[in-house]
């Protein structure tokens, strides 16, 4: 069942369905625009991969920055932000460790 919302993946439990949540993997879907953000949640996007193989404005993935311990770039910090304002999940999957602080 494809859901929007946390009560609608309950329901979707609680009816023995599977509940699917939009998402894209890769924050270069945003384009370096953080108001793409926003228009993703209007259609339907929950969460968002912010690396997953190729660096873009958000940050370099762990395969390519691990030697070099980068964090998120200014931008990244400002799309995890705008990520919680806009309700969208934030996935780390492809983040390096040094990457996941925002400090």
């Amino acid at each position: 069942m494809w859901t929007r919302t946390g009560a609608e993946v309950r329901a979707a439990k609680a009816g023995g369905m599977i509940a699917a949540l939009g998402g894209i993997e890769g924050g270069q879907a945003l384009e370096g625009e953080l108001d793409a953000i926003a228009t993703f949640a209007r259609r339907g996007v929950r969460y968002l991969g912010l690396l997953h193989f190729s660096a873009n404005a958000i940050g370099r993935p762990a395969k390519a920055a691990a030697r070099r311990r980068l964090r998120l770039t200014g931008f990244g910090k400002d799309a995890i932000r705008e990520c919680e304002r806009c309700g969208v999940i934030v996935d780390l999957a492809h983040i390096t460790a040094a990457g996941s602080s925002t400090r």
